[in-house]
């Protein structure tokens, strides 16, 4: 099982540092680790993920979009087209599938969090010191970054971070 975990700061946070803090406490998971940082204007994303060495994981390089996922992504899931989606509302008609996946990506400066319909993959995320948000396969490595009360992804929605304030 893949651990992902992505974050997004402001500019001159630690969020490399801290990522690396996530997917170290994810170790579990896996202790081959893979980071990719996109730096903005005003805020700086990273999203990873730790697996086994055998494991299939999924990371896309920056030229073909940036984003990692724990389990099968639907093929029909276009993240492009629903990354300007940030009313939260449900994915189920993108999302018509029974494997489990967790996914993050990064679109228009945004951290996008989405879950399978049923919930069957755990993903979590919060608000940290400093205005920095995370996102985790599990609750345990955001409290290590200062995130207290992490909230669910919920299932089949999508999650979207970072909006223009």
């Amino acid at each position: 099982m893949t651990g992902i975990a992505g974050i997004l700061g402001p500019t001159g946070s630690d969020v490399t540092s801290r990522l690396s803090v996530i997917l170290d406490s994810m170790k579990d998971r896996g202790s081959n680790p893979r980071t990719m940082v996109v730096d903005g204007n005003d805020r700086v994303i990273a999203i990873g993920l730790c697996s086994h060495e055998n494991e299939p994981s999924r990371m896309i390089s920056p030229e073909e979009g940036s984003m990692v996922a724990d389990g099968i992504v639907p093929a029909s899931l276009e993240l492009e087209d629903v990354g300007g989606e940030t009313d939260g509302r449900s994915l189920s008609d993108a999302v018509r599938t029974s494997r489990p996946f967790a996914n993050l990506a990064i679109s228009a400066g945004k951290l996008l969090a989405l879950r399978d319909t049923v919930g069957q993959k755990p993903l979590y995320f919060g608000t940290g010191p400093g205005g920095t948000v995370a996102v985790a396969s599990l609750k345990t490595p955001l409290a290590r970054i200062g995130i207290q009360h992490p909230q669910p992804v919920p299932p089949g929605k999508l999650v979207s971070l970072g909006n223009a304030e």
